[in-house]
């Protein structure tokens, strides 16, 4: 089934669109509301809108101290007819009348206008109930304008006919608001749009190549961050499983050929020494399991599996076990020396430390001689925390000082004719790193592997490294 995608400027332009026009055809209702609902509002504020205009066009002539009023053309036109129901009178100061519409047999009455206010209240005069409303002149004279009573619809049109103006504005400012959303947000997805494309370079021809962060917004960078941090893990991921491949290439490709030699003599030949086709098909059982193993801890230190609390004392003692059938074939003892009656505990994975304490043990067997010591000890203080050691001693030469760090690579061993695969201590080091710990040799005792332990290591870092 296929997703469905959006775009985020389409998205943000319609949004905007759909709320400009909710709140235009909100402000038209409730204005159409307004005007029907209320007569006598609109009317009283029909005749201060005509009022309003008259005033503004009154002038007062200081030398003849008199009014002066220059009708606009409009009104002019609308007061010379009698249909049109709109009339005026202007008073001066002393009540006497300046000037009245052509459309007036006498003069409109005025009335008194309330202290501090402009407009009269509206009044009805006549058989007619004809609408008058005064308003004071600037001298102190006094503006009477009137207009016949009509319907409310026709009162609702004028006011309609006045708002709509106003209201009109509001649709360019929304085009210009719909406008700048779009110059704005293709300005500001621009630099996500080059962030695509990065993303889009890496592969595993350019498996360094990252998403850059220059220019992008403040809410994104989180974002970007985890994905550079996914394709750092992955990269590592990556790395680890080619040199892994490489390494297992190389390593398997000499004993196989060493078998298939050995058969061919056999066929040619007829005689078989199945006492060294076994051998060489146990080395060869030792090398794949121990390379599913190591594949196994990578992929689990990757994935973040829950630890559990582990008797670790117990874990040793049941490693040994399994190790002593093989250590009395070879005329090798083994010796473990940890509290049973307080026993050592740590939060880890029991199968891992179980086949990490077997890995040492199989070292010793196979690169050590004599009698091999099994030491545990902890609650060790330290400044992170308590620590949890283990050492495996045996009683042979040791590990070369130029080898005491390499000795943890993969396929690397002290000896190269010795038996082994060179995988047993990169095992031992990869589960002391997803414990919180490491592996080393012992730097006052070269033929002593020792692994501290801290707990489980739970932070990015710690894991990444489990990984490299």
């Amino acid at each position: 089934m296929r997703r469905r995608t959006f775009s985020l400027k389409y998205r943000l332009l319609t949004s905007l669109f759909i709320v400009s026009a909710i709140g235009i055809a909100s402000a038209a209702y409730f204005a159409y509301r307004e005007v029907y609902n209320t007569d006598e509002a609109i009317a009283e504020r029909t005749m201060q809108g005509q009022a309003s205009e008259l005033l503004d066009a009154i002038d007062f002539d200081a030398v003849g101290g008199k009014l002066i009023l220059q009708l606009p053309p409009d009104w002019a036109e609308a007061y010379r007819h009698d249909d049109d129901k709109f009339s005026f009178t202007l008073y001066d100061a002393a009540g006497r009348v300046v000037g009245m519409s052509p459309n007036l047999s006498r003069p409109l009455p005025p009335s008194e206008v309330p202290r501090g206010a402009e407009f009269g209240p509206l009044e009805f005069h006549g058989p007619e109930a004809e609408m008058l409303m005064t308003a004071l002149v600037s001298d102190g004279g006094k503006l009477v304008v009137a207009r016949a009573q009509v319907e409310s619809e026709a009162l609702a049109e004028s006011m309609l006919e006045e708002s709509i103006e106003p209201m009109l504005l509001l649709v360019p400012s929304g085009i210009l608001a719909l406008v700048t959303i779009w110059l704005v947000g293709s300005w500001s997805l621009r630099p996500l749009e080059r962030a695509s494309r990065e993303a889009a370079d890496v592969g595993p021809g350019n498996p360094n190549a990252r998403v850059s962060t220059e220019g992008l917004p403040t809410e994104l960078l989180p974002l970007v961050g985890a994905v550079n941090g996914a394709l750092d893990r992955l990269s590592r991921a990556y790395e680890a499983e080619r040199r892994l491949t490489a390494d297992a290439a190389h390593e398997l490709r000499t004993p196989l050929a060493v078998l298939d030699l050995r058969l061919q003599r056999a066929q040619l030949t007829g005689d078989v020494d199945w006492n060294v086709v076994r051998r060489d098909f146990g080395h060869l059982n030792r090398v794949v399991a121990q390379l599913l193993e190591l594949a196994r801890l990578e992929s689990a230190a990757r994935e973040h599996p829950q630890p559990a609390q582990v008797n670790l004392s117990r874990i040793v003692r049941e490693a040994t076990a399994m190790v002593l059938p093989l250590a009395d074939e070879a005329g090798r003892e083994i010796d473990v020396e940890t509290d049973q009656h307080a026993p050592i505990t740590i939060q880890g994975y029991p199968v891992d430390l179980r086949n990490m304490v077997r890995n040492l043990l199989d070292n010793a067997l196979f690169h050590g001689k004599g009698k091999i010591t099994v030491t545990l000890r902890g609650q060790v203080p330290h400044k992170e925390g308590a620590e949890v050691i283990l050492q495996v001693r045996d009683e042979g030469a040791g590990v070369p000082e130029e080898l005491r760090e390499t000795v943890f690579d993969r396929f690397r061993k002290g000896q190269a004719a010795s038996a082994g695969s060179g995988l047993g201590l990169a095992i031992v080091r990869h589960i002391a790193l997803t414990h919180g710990g490491y592996a080393r040799v012992n730097p006052d005792a070269v033929n002593c592997i020792e692994v501290v332990l801290h707990g489980v290591a739970t932070s990015p870092a710690a894991y990444a490294a489990t990984a490299e």
